[in-house]
This record gives C-alpha cells, structure tokens and sequence, in this order.
C-alpha cells in the first residue's frame, strides 16, 4: 500500500484510481524495456494535473510537459549547436504531460516517434542524428466538450494514432459531494505537514525499490495471455485498445508490483494484484457510464465472472 502516500489530499474514487497506477508506474523501467503509457482522461479539477505536478516535483527521473512546450522543447532544438529537449533529458524516467489535448499539434509527431520507437530523430543540413528517449509517457487530458456523453474512445481529443500508444486509459468523473468536508480539510494548516511527510515516505520508497531487477517467466507470460483473452471475448475493446500493446503494459506493471514487493520474479500473486488494477480501471468505466445513462453491461458480465489471472 505504499501508494497511499501519494498524494494523499486528493479525494475520490476516481483519483484513487487514477494515484494506485502512477504510483506503480513510477516502479518500471523503461530503460530495460518496459513500457508502459498511461492516459488520464476526465473532468477539470478532478485532480489529475495536480498528480502530475506532485509527480514531477518528487523525482528528478520525470520531466513535466506543458502547453508552454514546443515541439523542439521536447525533442530536440538544432539551433545555437544544439539542444536536448525534455524527451532525452527524461530517458530512463518519465514524461509526465499535461494538458495533452491543448499541446501544440507541431509536438505529436516527435511526441508520437518518442512513444512508438523510444527515439528522437533530428535532420539538419542533410545529416541525420538519432536520439535515445527511452521513456514512460504519463498524460492527461479533458474529454470532449468536457463532460462524458459517452465513455468510448470517441470522447478523448487526441489522434487516434496517438491513442494506440497508450498502454492503459483512465477515465477519470467528477468529485461527488460526499468528498467535499474531506477537500476542505485539505486546506487546513496542521494538514501541510502530514502531506509532506507523506511525499517523503513515498520517494524513498520509490527510490529504493525501482532498481531491484525482476523476471517473468513462460508461465506466468502465459496467464497475462489468456486475461486478454477473456477481455477481447466479452468486447471490452470498445472502451480502450485491447492489442498486444496492452499485453507488454500488463507485464511491465506486474514488474512494477513486484518491485513494490520486494521480489525479483513476477509470481502468480504478483500477477492477481496486476489483474486487480485493471479491474480498478474498469470499474471506473462502470461508475461513470451509470452516471451518464451508457450501458457498460460488457464490463459488468466480465466483472461478475471474476476474471482473473
């Protein structure tokens, strides 16, 4: 549970949700090849910048993306001899990017070479030159018009090529009223101290734990096979990508939990915590399809037969 320190002053489900993967995330290394892209996709003041910010501020491994960047702020800047843009400065670590929706459109073909091929590609009088950029990218952005009308990928402004990229999709609702005296709480002055505290337990964590080097076996490779297998069959791909894009997402994340446990092999216990973050995941899609009236019976049949690993 040692996600639970970050951020803790943010409230609701959703975030809830939305802090337990970014916090697990923040375990993989794609330096050693696993990937894992995650989107935050939900209503404004729901929290998922001020995760990023919080994220950003902890570790010098991320990097923080705003609208302010250009496309050779994140690449790389050829004039005056030459610049390294965020995405090589951040290799090893993360990208984490806000606002993903309102970044200059110049930004998603360097942003879309980052997170296809781990690289950054720069051509200047007739030579080429390739950079590493082996990163995670972390993004978050509003649905269309604001509001969900539906929770397909239909309602998320982004390319679709860029979407393909994204390992795992979190929609993310709004704060319901229940959390409002635990918000306003937030603001008291005694709260401060706790929060930082809180921050510091979770870096050192974080820190200590990210370089343990872990393995998965044939076996347990198998079992993520055959969860994939029970989600395309019941249609879950019509709320997010079900490719083996996923699939490489799922392994990185039981590393990452793995990691969290301290073990250097990904076991089948590793693997049901895994299964149970997606899950997480899902039901978010549940919660936020009742509320707008969209049927989400796909997921609750696949809910209610427990699948898991």
């Amino acid at each position: 549970m040692f996600w639970v320190n970050l951020c803790p002053f943010l409230k609701g489900e959703y975030i809830e949700v939305a802090r337990k993967v970014v916090a697990y995330s923040l375990l993989t290394r794609p330096d050693k090849g696993e990937l894992l892209n995650i989107l935050l996709v939900g209503d404004s003041s729901c929290g998922k910048s001020e995760l990023l910010r919080s994220v950003s501020n902890l570790f010098e491994f991320c990097q923080f993306v705003s609208t302010n960047t250009s496309s050779a702020g994140l690449g790389y800047d050829a004039r005056w001899g030459g610049k390294e843009g965020l995405a090589i400065k951040a290799s090893g670590g993360f990208l984490l990017v806000d606002e993903f929706d309102k970044l200059d459109k110049e930004i998603y073909k360097t942003m879309l070479e980052v997170m296809d091929k781990q690289t950054v590609t720069v051509t200047k009088g007739g030579h080429r030159k390739i950079f590493e950029a082996k990163v995670n990218v972390i993004g978050a952005c509003n649905q269309k018009n604001f509001r969900w009308d539906d929770i397909t990928l239909d309602q998320i402004p982004l390319p679709y090529v860029l979407l393909t990229r994204f390992h795992l999709i979190i929609p993310l609702g709004s704060l319901d009223q229940k959390y409002y005296p635990d918000v306003a709480e937030n603001y008291s002055d005694d709260a401060k101290p706790d929060f930082k505290i809180a921050h510091e337990r979770f870096k050192m964590y974080v820190e200590s734990s990210r370089n343990i080097n872990v393995t998965i076996s044939k076996e347990m490779s198998k079992y993520v096979g055959i969860f994939f297998q029970h989600m395309k069959r019941f249609g879950l791909d019509e709320y997010f990508p079900i490719t083996p894009r996923q699939i490489e997402g799922f392994v990185s994340l039981a590393k990452a939990v793995a990691r969290s446990r301290q073990k250097s092999i990904v076991d089948k216990e590793c693997l049901m915590e895994t299964a149970g973050i997606f899950l997480d995941v899902l039901k978010n899609y549940i919660t936020i399809g009742k509320k707008i009236g969209v049927v989400t019976s796909k997921i609750i049949r696949f809910l209610e037969k427990k699948a898991t690993i």
